[in-house]
């Protein structure tokens, strides 16, 4: 039997592939390129502008980041600094400083005492005090984030929210010292004034009280001012201008009314006398006014006298005449000659009064007023007398001429039982008689005369101590020089 069988289409008869896994969906992946290609324009298009307005975006936040305000809860010298910008902030801190520089300061005296009055005449601020303020870090700080990129401002950010930076202050003492005692000098730095006794007999005296002197302490003065500028950080709406006291140190006088009387003179220690020579009228003028000048002079504890000061105050004071000096061996006419005589008087008076023997000269030839080795010279520039007082009390000198005798007094504090003796010793012979004449030709068969002298100390007539003094050395012959030009 024959089937009837129904003609295939040509496709109908191909063999049929397995479906692919992998492969997309014909029915989205075909539309959706079916879209695409059409509007491929349109959609370069919105690509480009979604590209413009993300590059656009960037700048404008990079460049509103770069301008970026502090970040807040930042803090400098009790400004707060969030929201602002660095050039605000420096702007505050300037006008911080310079409030905190113009404070002014007025000094009041540490005690009663009319001579610190002008203390209060005068302010001082505190720049002119050698203070000054600022902070570095934060000045640092605010330039690195003006200066910084957005990644650097974004990490500075964490760190200055959580800052807080207080005023710092310098303090140059120098600058201060030098201000104030370039203002106050004296008012602040004064020297004691040490009691004065005046004699007006060895055994009256007149009393001028001491006076205390003081200085600036500086070290005081310095921590005074620190802690008011600490004080001043917390509280600095305190009323102008502040006050502060003047530190001083006391300095007492070295010589009070009491250490004065306890060196009052008790006794005359030793005395001296002398015939002034009849060499003219500047002769004794000259021996007269060296006198007056010597009368009244007091030599403290462990100080010296010096002839050339009196001579000073005698050329000062009376002047000095024309009489015989010994010159080059000889006798001439100069000034001065006579003083001799009161030095040399003078050096007996304080040998006997046991008073020291700084220096002491011979004459080159022997005088007539004392015996050899006795003899005290003087020159200008050159050989001068010089004695000190060795005991706790004070030496008064007084002085008398009456008629042609010359005597000098030295009074003091006596020790219980001491005298002083002068011995002389010559070494050649014979022993010259000294007139009140001296020829070229004196002693021709000798060229010098030396003399060795000492003094002898005694305690109630007991020798206790033989002091050698200076030598003494007389040249005898015309022709030998002698530079100086003794006052004879």
């Amino acid at each position: 039997m024959n089937e009837h069988k129904e003609p295939l289409d040509r496709d109908s008869q191909k063999p049929h592939d397995p479906v692919n896994s992998n492969q997309p969906s014909s029915s989205w992946y075909s539309r959706f390129f079916g879209w695409v290609k059409p509007h491929k324009r349109k959609i370069a298009a919105a690509f480009g502008m979604i590209s413009i307005v993300i590059i656009g975006l960037g700048t404008y936040f990079a460049m509103h980041l770069d301008e970026a305000p502090l970040p807040h809860g930042y803090r400098v010298m009790g400004i707060d600094a969030g929201g602002l910008q660095p050039a605000e902030v420096m702007v505050r801190m300037n006008e911080h400083i310079a409030t905190f520089e113009g404070m002014t300061v007025q000094f009041v005296p540490d005690r009663t005492d009319q001579r610190l009055e002008p203390l209060t005449e005068q302010t001082f601020t505190l720049k002119e005090l050698g203070f000054t303020f600022g902070n570095e870090e934060a000045v640092n700080q605010l330039q690195q984030w003006e200066e910084g990129n957005i990644a650097h401002k974004w990490k500075l950010g964490r760190e200055l929210a959580e800052e807080s930076l207080d005023i710092e202050t310098s303090f140059h003492v120098d600058q201060m010292t030098a201000a104030v005692r370039k203002s106050f000098g004296t008012t602040i730095d004064r020297k004691p004034k040490n009691a004065q006794a005046q004699y007006i007999t060895p055994f009256k005296v007149k009393y001028e009280q001491e006076v205390d002197g003081w200085e600036l302490d500086e070290d005081k003065l310095e921590q005074s001012l620190i802690q008011l500028v600490t004080k001043l950080k917390s509280h600095p709406d305190v009323r102008q201008p502040m006050t502060v006291r003047m530190p001083l140190v006391t300095i007492p006088a070295d010589v009070t009314v009491k250490t004065l009387k306890t060196r009052k003179p008790d006794a005359l220690l030793g005395e001296y006398t002398t015939v002034i020579a009849n060499r003219g009228e500047g002769h004794a003028h000259n021996v007269r006014a060296s006198a007056k000048a010597l009368h009244g002079v007091v030599v403290s504890p462990n100080h010296q006298i010096r002839y050339s000061d009196i001579v000073k105050k005698t050329e000062e004071q009376y002047g000095l005449m024309i009489a015989p000096v010994i010159e080059n061996g000889r006798m001439v006419d100069g000034i001065g000659g006579g003083i001799c005589q009161t030095s040399t008087t003078m050096y007996n008076a304080g040998l006997l009064a046991g008073m020291g023997v700084v220096e002491r000269n011979s004459h080159s030839l022997p005088v007539p007023y004392v015996p050899l080795g006795r003899d005290a010279t003087y020159s200008t520039g050159g050989p001068d007398l010089v004695m000190s007082n060795e005991t706790s009390g004070d030496i008064v000198w007084t002085t008398q001429v009456e008629g042609d005798r010359l005597k000098v007094q030295v009074y003091g504090q006596q020790l219980p039982g001491i005298t002083y003796d002068v011995i002389t010793e010559q070494r050649t012979s014979p022993v010259l008689k000294i007139s009140n004449q001296i020829t070229d030709k004196i002693a021709p068969e000798q060229s010098r005369i030396i003399v060795d002298s000492y003094r002898i100390k005694k305690r109630n007539g007991v020798v206790v101590y033989k002091e050698r003094l200076p030598q003494s050395t007389y040249k005898l012959h015309q022709e030998e020089n002698v530079e100086e030009k003794e006052r004879y």
